[in-house]
């Protein structure tokens, strides 16, 4: 996760590290989409054959993140980055509670699924002519991407926090892929607090 839209430094140490695929937060203007595309740039200026391969995970949850996604295709990529390399996030818990209010706290069982699965299709839908990829999180099963596809779309990925997914990988074992990716995040923070937890009063 990169702190900011324009945090070279977090850029720089996840490109040392190799990684292939950078997460931004909370974008809601194209603006902050500038910002995130000039601080890659920036980075890569030198070395720019491996954009190729990067993917840039720009997630959408409030409002105004939907909003900046209708002058989305007026930031100019610099070469080598396509808009393929560019996926749109759209986090389902987080646009229900900027749009309707709904609690995050419901989790899988949030308010307003089936409104917000509508506005995610309608704008992949609209997008699709200037071939970016979506992915989806936030409450993520089987039952959500079929109600996606019915609608007329379904995203590239989908996400579950520590783990993502190509949709078209998972078969019929969706379900359980998806529930096995969560225990298997719920069982890794657990141990990773654990050992916080003993660090700090071995500190104290």
């Amino acid at each position: 996760m990169i702190g900011g839209c324009e945090s070279i430094r977090d850029i720089q140490e996840s490109k040392d590290l190799s990684a292939d695929a950078y997460e931004f937060p909370l974008v809601e203007s194209v603006f902050a989409l500038r910002k995130i595309v000039s601080a890659i740039h920036n980075v890569f200026e030198k070395d720019a054959e491996p954009l190729n391969n990067q993917k840039l995970f720009i997630n959408i949850e409030t409002e105004d993140g939907i909003k900046m996604l209708n002058e989305c295709s007026r930031v100019k990529l610099p070469y080598p980055l396509e808009p393929t390399n560019i996926i749109f996030n759209f986090n389902r818990i987080s646009l229900a509670d900027s749009i309707y209010g709904s609690s995050q706290n419901d989790h899988d069982g949030f308010g307003h699924k089936t409104s917000v699965n509508q506005i995610i299709v309608k704008k992949m839908l609209e997008l699709s002519e200037f071939k970016y990829s979506f992915s989806i999180s936030g409450g993520v099963n089987e039952s959500c991407i079929s109600e996606l596809k019915a609608y007329g779309s379904v995203p590239t990925f989908v996400r579950t926090g520590l783990f993502t997914f190509n949709v078209s990988s998972l078969g019929p074992r969706a379900e359980k892929i998806i529930k096995d990716s969560k225990n298997l995040e719920k069982n890794t923070l657990q141990l990773l607090n654990g050992h916080i937890d003993y660090k700090y009063n071995t500190l104290k």
